[in-house]
């Protein structure tokens, strides 16, 4: 018995050395490549896009060049991505659209190997992966074509928007145009000719000759006339409101006058004379008119130099 416990117990000792040295994972070579790839579907319809990933590790330090997949009639690249290096994997991955049937075998990366000093050390690739492509008729129970359908008719949509767009501008134009031919007119000014105003001895001696017959038709007359030439005379050359002023008045301011005393005195009796007549305090007689009219004429004539600056004094 104790012959056989001992054959047991070296038995279980040889299992359990080699099951220990089954399950121990020993390190790749330094310098070893391992490349894996698979596909998220193996089976579709024209048009569906299958994403391929493929790791890359173990690279020992090489570095390496990736090619991208050309595009063919039976599929066409939506997507290619390579992530950094992380630890000791390289991860690829690309998308594809299959446009055939049948089965197609998806196109394989392939890895260029370089050295320390960008020597080729090798070159490998990705398993080129089978799927299966159905076309799409074969799901349907009816796969003769259907006839089209008839047009579907479209009601006809009235643009309110830009109809009321384009009312609210015109009236708006219309209102402006409205309101700017109604604006207050300017009124045109006559076109008026100017005429140089006569100075005043020459509007005295042309009223003075006038005063003959003013003489004959009425004396009253006559003096109310001659009074307002002499005065409208004293205030246009001499510059004093005499206009508004009555002899009496006139006499008042004589001094400041630049006329001489026996120059003046006698057109302030006129003055004073033409006041009575013209309230009917006297009786107008015509000798006396007469004689009034040849010193107002007088009066006139010697008072030109006295304001008139070119005329030179006799």
């Amino acid at each position: 018995m104790k012959n056989v416990a001992k054959f047991l117990a070296g038995w279980l000792v040889v299992g359990a050395t080699l099951m220990l040295l089954e399950c121990r994972q020993s390190p790749p070579e330094p310098g070893s490549l391992t490349v894996d790839s698979w596909v998220d579907t193996t089976a579709g319809t024209i048009g569906d896009v299958f994403t391929v990933r493929v790791r890359i590790r173990h690279l020992a330090g090489d570095r390496i060049e990736v090619e991208r997949p050309e595009n063919t009639s039976s599929y066409t690249l939506r997507a290619f991505s390579v992530s950094p290096v992380q630890g000791d994997s390289v991860r690829i991955q690309y998308s594809l659209s299959v446009w055939d049937t049948g089965e197609i075998h998806l196109p394989a990366v392939r890895l260029k190997i370089l050295g320390p000093d960008s020597t080729e050390l090798e070159q490998v690739a990705s398993d080129s992966l089978p799927v299966r492509i159905q076309s799409i008729l074969a799901q349907v129970d009816d796969p003769a074509l259907r006839p089209p359908k008839e047009p579907v008719p479209l009601s006809r949509q009235v643009p309110w928007r830009l109809i009321l767009s384009l009312l609210s501008m015109g009236l708006l134009l219309a209102g402006m145009i409205w309101t700017w031919r109604k604006r207050q007119q300017p009124v045109p000014v006559g076109r008026q000719t100017y005429r140089p105003k006569l100075p005043p001895d020459k509007v005295a001696f042309r009223k003075l000759g006038e005063a003959e017959e003013w003489l004959q038709k009425d004396v009253r007359e006559f003096y109310i006339r001659l009074s307002f030439l002499l005065r409208e005379y004293l205030e246009n050359s001499f510059f004093y409101k005499t206009l508004e002023m009555t002899g009496t008045e006139i006499r008042r301011i004589a001094p400041v006058l630049p006329i001489p005393a026996d120059t003046l005195d006698p057109v302030l009796d006129i003055l004073e004379r033409a006041d009575g007549i013209k309230y009917a305090r006297q009786i107008p007689r015509y000798e006396e008119g007469k004689r009034d009219l040849e010193r107002a004429t007088r009066f006139v004539r010697e008072t030109i130099p006295l304001w008139k600056v070119d005329v030179p004094t006799v």
